[in-house]
């Protein structure tokens, strides 16, 4: 849902305005989607309800789609792009920066300690999700905005996105950095993580409207929604256990893992 005031107008009643405050919260969480990963939205920290146009209101506001300064039709027919976001509970830029930018820099005893150190006990989680931008005529993760007649426009977006999560153990990275002790186990094989494909078919329409209690104080006032339909699948590590033991006379190795 979104109005737009008239210059000069701001004498809406106290009441009134928390009503209508609340009214485009509560609208505004339930239309978010899996593609909210647009460049533009995540330079503006996701503050991009009041700005998405044209397909990508689909996935914000679609109510944004029957504003007056909205073009006829929108057709998003030739690109490629891709956005990837990764965390880790470990490692951070600054530890990046500091041991990795400089060529000349050697890593020593202390620094693979502190390294080390970073790595929570129970190993490194991460989590990753890509989401690829391809249209050529057809969009994937872009759509298309048109009029319905009647004051109704629509757009129709589709959606495709990949994530995978999971935990490296802790004896993967003290091996990397220090080499293996002999007779001594190294647990490699505990890995927990999981991974999804998602992909939906979104439509969305709009309309202007203007409540007569709201005509004074507004200029332009328009209603929206999404229908949206999804499918994907999941997997998971159920369970995974091994480890590596090197003697002098030669490494054994050991390892089972289940996935589902």
């Amino acid at each position: 849902m979104t109005g737009k005031p008239k210059t000069g107008m701001i004498s809406i009643r106290r009441r009134e305005i928390a009503a209508a405050t609340m009214l485009t919260l509560s609208l505004e969480g339930a239309v978010h989607a899996l593609s909210d990963t647009e460049p533009r939205a995540l330079a503006l920290g996701q503050a991009y309800t009041a700005l998405a146009r044209g397909p990508e209101a689909v996935f914000w506001n679609p109510a944004n789609l029957a504003l007056g300064r909205e073009p006829e039709l929108k057709w998003e027919m030739l690109g490629a792009g891709l956005t990837l976001i990764t965390e880790n509970n470990s490692f951070s830029v600054r530890t990046y920066n500091e041991h990795f930018t400089d060529d000349t820099h050697r890593i020593g005893t202390a620094e693979k300690e502190k390294l080390l150190g970073d790595i929570p006990k129970g190993g490194l989680r991460f989590n990753s999700e890509l989401v690829p931008f391809l249209s050529a005529g057809l969009p994937v993760n872009g759509g298309i905005s048109f009029p319905l007649g009647n004051g109704i426009r629509a757009a129709v977006a589709t959606n495709v996105a990949f994530g995978v999560e999971g935990e490296v153990p802790k004896d993967m990275f003290e091996l990397m950095l220090f080499g293996n002790e002999f007779d001594r186990r190294y647990e490699i094989a505990r890995w927990d993580g999981s991974s999804w494909l998602v992909g939906g078919v979104n439509f969305a329409g709009a309309k202007p409207w203007m409540p007569d209690r709201l005509a004074p104080h507004l200029s332009e006032f328009t209603v929206g929604g999404t229908l949206k339909i999804s499918g994907g699948t999941y997997g998971e590590i159920t369970r995974s256990d091994g480890g590596m033991i090197s003697r002098i006379q030669g490494t054994d190795l050991e390892g089972i893992a289940l996935v589902r």
